[in-house]
């Protein structure tokens, strides 16, 4: 697969086998590639009922827009505002006006070792997912967990903290802190706040 085979050969292929998976299977592509120039070959053809290669050429792959590499003083900037108002790539955007784009500047944050690469966690297999409904739990004490960051305009501060919320599936009351990072202590510290918080 992955092979680039030309249309022509494509086009006589299918026109002796009739069959889009030997064809596939005879030039070594994948099916989903005989189906398309099956169907530009016979939109061209709506009134025979052959299929044509006559016409048809592949669309260009270029990219439409070709932008310039990131200067050294934007780059410069950009650091400056990651280290210092500790803001993501998003917001960097807008506060640099959209001279890159997020991703642009999320990649050379991430070549400058100034982004943390946060690891995704599979749920436990023991871990009951059904009782995480409030129509399924009936008992007080299982507590679902969620973490939101709060952006300096909301908060008044000078940089971006954290809050720990923690609710009861059952009884739906409610406990939350706020933190200045986001790990695995921080976690542990949240959810020892919410043992004590809780009258349960």
């Amino acid at each position: 697969m992955g092979k680039r085979v030309a249309i022509k050969e494509i086009i006589l292929s299918f026109r002796q086998t009739k069959s889009a998976s030997k064809t596939a299977k005879e030039l070594g592509i994948s099916r989903w590639t005989v189906y398309r120039w099956i169907r530009r070959s016979k939109s061209l053809s709506q009134y025979t009922p052959t299929y044509v290669f006559k016409g048809i050429d592949r669309k260009s792959t270029k990219p439409h827009n070709i932008h310039s590499a990131i200067s050294l003083s934007l780059q410069d900037e950009i650091i400056r505002l990651r280290k210092t108002e500790h803001q993501g790539a998003r917001k960097i955007h807008y506060m640099i006006y959209g001279a890159v784009s997020h991703m642009t500047i999320h990649r050379l944050l991430r070549r400058k070792n100034l982004v943390s690469i946060q690891k995704n966690y599979r749920r436990p297999l023991f871990q009951n997912g059904h009782a995480m409904r409030p129509s399924n739990t009936k008992a007080l004490g299982y507590l679902q967990m969620d973490t939101k960051h709060v952006t300096p305009e909301l908060s008044g501060l000078e940089y971006t903290v954290y809050e720990y919320a923690a609710i009861d599936i059952a009884s739906r009351y409610k406990a939350a802190i706020i933190l200045p990072e986001i790990n695995d202590e921080s976690a542990s510290f949240a959810l020892e706040y919410f043992l004590k918080c809780f009258p349960f």
